[in-house]
């Protein structure tokens, strides 16, 4: 996500992401208009050896795609972003679509708002099928938006488009789902999202932890930082979304709460044995 001459540009991740947690979303645009401090993230050993193996998957399947036909290689635009820089890169992806080449790889799409790079899109005789590289062995909702967005930046430039999207899994297998199903899920995500945007930046403060309108995961980094910073009862070990909600119900909001906690404030819908044990762990 990133801010072009006052418009609020952002990605198929952006997107998917919002599907997941709103909140972390609004984080994003916070840092990008300057009302929050990016905190500084940990080295994660663990994600970053996560990337190298996707990394190691598409690199598997772009040599692959290279040996069996012809294929066009468009490389990222160069920072800073800059209009002239994203529009000239979407001239450069119709260049090449309009060449026709076995495979497109790394196509950058920009129509004003909304900004990525597919990973492999294919010409089909029934039109040009968007591909995704992903190291998970199974199909993901969040996965099945950004292919969607793909399509549509395909279909918004007039080309035609192949009645299925496909999933690269890294057990080596193709997962194929009908384009028009996505698209329509699509249009109701991308729709949220902007909306939240809009009325995000309408506002003057950043986004405010609790919200109960604005949809959070409470598992991502933005939710726990927050969590941290508010001392609520999510940070304490074995607390979920849902008791989270109902503590919250039984006006237990933070970790200091739940620990001096009498049996009277059980929540109605919690076991007394759960409740108890939160309390002890909260202690």
């Amino acid at each position: 996500m990133f801010i072009l001459d006052s418009t609020v540009c952002w990605s198929a991740s952006d997107l998917a992401e919002s599907a997941q947690c709103e909140f972390a979303v609004l984080r994003k645009l916070d840092y990008c208009l300057g009302r929050a401090e990016r905190p500084t993230a940990a080295a994660d050993p663990l994600q970053e050896h996560i990337a190298r193996l996707g990394d190691a998957h598409e690199a598997q399947i772009l040599n692959e795609r290279r040996a069996a036909g012809s294929i066009v290689e468009l490389g990222h635009v160069p920072r800073p972003l800059t209009r002239e820089r994203l529009l000239a890169a979407r001239e450069a992806t119709l260049a090449a679509f309009r060449a026709e080449p076995d495979v497109v790889y790394q196509p950058a799409f920009f129509d004003g708002e909304f900004f990525g790079y597919a990973d492999f899109v294919e010409r089909t005789e029934s039109g040009w099928l968007v591909c995704d590289a992903k190291l998970a062995r199974q199909a993901k909702p969040t996965a099945m938006l950004q292919l969607a967005a793909y399509a549509s930046q395909i279909a918004a430039l007039g080309l035609p488009l192949a009645p299925e999207v496909s999933l690269l899994l890294g057990s080596g297998e193709r997962a194929d789902f009908p384009a028009a199903d996505i698209l329509s899920l699509f249009g109701e995500r991308r729709q949220r999202l902007r909306t939240l945007l809009a009325e995000h930046r309408a506002h003057h403060g950043p986004v405010v932890w609790g919200d109960d309108a604005i949809l959070a995961c409470g598992r991502c980094d933005e939710c726990e930082h927050a969590a941290t910073e508010a001392d609520d009862v999510l940070i304490v070990a074995g607390v979920r979304m849902g008791q989270r909600r109902r503590l919250r119900e039984a006006g237990i909001l933070t970790v200091a709460d739940l620990a001096s906690a009498e049996p009277d404030r059980r929540p109605a819908r919690m076991a007394p044995a759960t409740f108890d044990n939160l309390v002890l762990q909260a202690s």
